[in-house]
């Protein structure tokens, strides 16, 4: 951003200077420049919001190029950040270009670490004690699986009974994940209870 701004106004500098040295008077048409700057600022008003938000995105490391982040209602991996605006990959593959100034909450689900929480459905007739019981020795198993011990930041955790329903009741599962392996542990995790 600073080498395209001095490039800018190196640019202008140098076209000013040529033109002085050619012999024309160019305070005439700075003042009208400046007339024109202050229409052209009440217009881009829209414009000029956007990029001192995408200055303090970047300034504050709110997130990254390949982050995950949820914001304007849309969730997604971040592939592109410029001062303008933000282009998001959802799930489904579509792209949604958000203006930074349109970003009042953004939620980074890829900022350091990340924890997916895995609610298992049993059915109400199973004794709890039991549930948690077997679901605390598949977590031993599963924090030696090969294919999610790399990505495994801690041991997963058995929280207890989440909520009761008619008929069957969740156990709330965490466990905490290297950022960006969220969805991946988490469904290991889940397959890894349906099969205990």
């Amino acid at each position: 951003v600073l080498r395209s701004a001095s490039w800018v106004l190196i640019v202008v500098v140098a076209a000013l200077m040529a033109v002085r040295e050619l012999g024309l008077d160019v305070t005439p048409a700075l003042a009208a420049a400046g007339g024109l700057g202050v229409a052209a600022g009440l217009g881009a008003q829209s414009l000029v919001r956007d990029w001192i938000s995408g200055f303090f995105i970047i300034l504050d490391n709110q997130f990254a190029v390949g982050d995950v982040i949820r914001a304007a209602g849309v969730a997604g991996k971040v592939e592109s950040l410029t001062l303008r605006h933000t282009e998001l990959r959802d799930g489904d593959g579509a792209l949604h270009f958000i203006p930074n100034s349109e970003m009042k909450v953004v939620t980074n689900l890829t900022k350091s670490w990340s924890q997916p929480s895995v609610r298992i459905p049993v059915s109400g007739s199973e004794d709890p004690e039991r549930v948690l019981s077997v679901l605390e020795d598949m977590l031993r198993g599963f924090v030696e699986d090969p294919a999610v011990k790399s990505s495994l930041e801690g041991e997963p955790k058995v929280l207890g009974v989440e909520d009761v329903f008619p008929g069957y009741f969740t156990v709330l599962l965490q466990v905490r994940t290297h950022p960006g392996r969220r969805l991946e542990v988490g469904r290991a995790l889940r397959t890894a209870a349906l099969r205990r």
